[in-house]
């Protein structure tokens, strides 16, 4: 093995001379030392949930400064260090800064450990793991490092907020996918996690994903040879984050969470473990988006025990009933193998099949929709053709009806010239002139019901077109959803229908069908608007939230939610969390919810009233 970057005896040399002597005063900032004249621009809050503090001060902090950080309170702590929510004051952004606990500043191991593990995560430089900022030592001698202030939800709380384990599965499984391909980056790093977990899975507002807590990870070189593998004595370290029975990280022989380590890290076989410890923990983490609960569940030491021995067959039950593609089944099963030699050798591999299943899954979505808009179509085009020959069928109707009426004359001016000659024959006798006079008054007055006959059923059968027209023109507009201009339509269509009668049973459904549409269009608007108003003040109180009065902003959040429908002081929780969830703006309700909480709990019991 490689000698350590920095070893026992300068460590122990150097915390000797530290402590040793008086510490220095911590440096003034940057921006101090240039004076006054420097601008400090600080942008505005992202519209994140606010970064739990356990404590607002820390005991194993007294001072409030440590170099050019401030610090604001206490995020978590575990064995070996305390997280603290500082603020880097030159460049007006807040850090988590990670301190070595006081008890073990003297300890050279632990110095050693914990300075690898900062080296360890500022070298692994991925979108999808935190970034180290700085190393440094405080006025006390004691070594920290300053990361980026994670802000968000952890994928555990995500998850426990479903309700059917279906629900949201697309949004969850891209999750997972962006943490394969970083874990497949820290693998072909050479680094192992060995405690992946949905609480060490932060994901923020804006969609970014990072895997945090890299405190248990285990370190190979290009030979495969481990060269950083911290065994600290066995405790258990909870956070913020820590959620259910069995989702609580041990440290010692069994390092880990035993609901997500497979067999060999649970009894303890530190020595063995590689990038397929991780795979396992993936496919933990899959199971869970699947069916709602982590391979093994009950009290920590059943937990604990059912992981010894790779007891699975409730989890492979609730796969194969969990009703998702086979695919996702398939590759959890993979990667939940009790032998690691059947598991996918590394990260890089799960992320590959992920990546190609939700590919696949969204192929075949796009695939649902485009015969979907081809079955709208082919029924558009097929009701435009049963109109089409309908009207055709009119047409043919009124053409047979004028043939008819023409033949009709026909057969009159036949009868009539039979009955002229017939008459002349008898009328010989009487002048011309007379009978000239009468045969062009029958010829006239007949010509001229004929010709009035003919225009009224002509213009029967221009009517009955017209009224098809409309309709077909209605209904197409109807499938686009220009609900004003099919309204339109259809009303043409009532109105040359009840002038004549033609369609009118056809035209009055459109219309009353498309009027419901049209309500129902503009009953959505109403509520897009609602929720964008709301959504508007909800940012206005949040902008003034920092700078104004505290119960103020409680009041207004309160007055908000009144004129939303959702009274937080009077109404059930549970009716109030299921009204919140239905909203389209369910996102930006809770935040506001949280900063309400949050608010309240800060100063006591008042009167909150609105």
């Amino acid at each position: 093995m490689p000698e350590p970057a920095i070893g026992p005896e300068s460590l122990e040399g150097g915390m000797r001379a530290a402590f040793g002597k008086p510490s220095p005063a911590p440096p003034p900032g940057v921006l101090d030392s240039l004076g006054a004249a420097v601008p400090r621009i600080l942008l505005r809050d992202a519209p994140d949930d606010p970064t739990p503090l356990i404590r607002p001060r820390s005991e194993e902090l007294n001072a409030r400064q440590a170099g050019r950080y401030q610090i604001v309170g206490e995020i978590a702590r575990g064995g070996v260090g305390v997280i603290l929510k500082g603020r880097d004051v030159d460049l007006g952004r807040d850090v988590a800064m990670k301190l070595l606990r006081e008890a073990h500043a003297r300890s050279p191991q632990m110095v050693q450990r914990f300075i690898e593990e900062a080296q360890i995560g500022a070298q692994l430089q991925h979108p999808g793991i935190v970034p180290v900022y700085e190393l440094g030592l405080h006025a006390d001698a004691r070594p920290f490092f300053t990361m980026k202030l994670v802000k968000g939800r952890t994928l555990s709380s995500l998850l426990e907020d479903r309700a059917d384990p279906a629900k949201d599965r697309p949004r969850l499984l891209t999750i997972f996918e962006q943490v394969s391909q970083t874990m497949a980056y820290a693998h072909a790093r050479g680094v192992v996690h060995r405690d992946l977990k949905p609480s060490n899975i932060m994901v923020g507002a804006f969609g970014e994903v990072q895997v945090v807590d890299w405190g248990f990870a285990k370190v190979f070189d290009h030979k495969g040879t481990a060269i950083h593998e911290p065994k600290p004595e066995r405790t258990i370290i909870a956070t913020v984050r820590a959620g259910q029975e069995g989702s609580q990280s041990l440290a010692g022989s069994v390092m880990g969470t035993p609901a997500y380590m497979p067999p060999e890290q649970a009894l303890g076989h530190v020595a063995t473990l590689d990038e397929r410890a991780d795979v396992f923990a993936l496919g933990a983490i899959l199971c869970e988006i699947l069916t709602g609960k982590p391979p093994y569940t009950g009290e920590q030491s059943d937990v604990l025990v059912k992981a010894s021995h790779g007891r699975l067959d409730d989890a492979y039950r609730r796969l194969d009933a969990c009703g998702a593609q086979a695919d996702l089944i398939a590759l959890a099963r993979r990667c939940l193998a009790p032998v690691p030699g059947d598991r996918p050798k590394d990260a890089y591999l799960v992320a590959q099949e992920i990546s190609k299943a939700l590919a696949a899954a969204e192929e075949r979505a796009r695939a649902a929709e485009r015969e979907a808009a081809e079955a709208r179509a082919k029924a558009e085009e097929e009701h435009a053709r049963l109109a089409r020959e309908k009207l055709a069928a009119e047409q043919a109707r009124a053409r047979a009806q004028e043939e008819k009426v023409r033949a009709e004359e026909e057969g009159v001016r036949e009868e009539e010239a039979r009955r002229k000659t017939a008459w002349e024959r008898r009328a010989r006798r009487r002048t011309v002139a007379l009978a000239a006079v009468v045969l062009v008054a029958l010829l006239a007055g007949s010509g001229v019901w004929f010709r009035k006959e003919s225009r009224e059923r002509a213009q029967a059968a221009e009517t009955a077109a017209a009224v098809a027209r409309a309709v077909e023109e209605a209904t197409l507009l109807e499938g686009r959803e220009e609900w004003t201009a099919a309204a339109a339509a259809a009303q043409r269509a009532v109105d040359l229908a009840r002038a004549s009668d033609a369609l009118a049973d056809e035209a009055e459904t459109a219309l009353v069908r498309i009027r419901a549409g049209e309500a129902r269009a503009a009953a959505a608007a109403a509520r897009a608007e609602k929720d964008r108003a709301m959504v508007a003040q909800l940012e206005e109180i949040r902008a003034a939230e920092s700078n104004g009065d505290p119960i103020a902003t409680v009041a207004a959040y309160a007055q908000a939610f009144e004129d939303y429908g959702i009274s937080i002081d009077t109404v059930d929780p549970a009716e109030a969390a299921t009204r919140v969830r239905s909203s389209a703006v369910a996102d930006e309700l809770i935040t506001c919810l949280y900063s309400w909480a949050s608010l309240r709990r800060s100063f006591g019991e008042r009167d909150w009233s609105p």
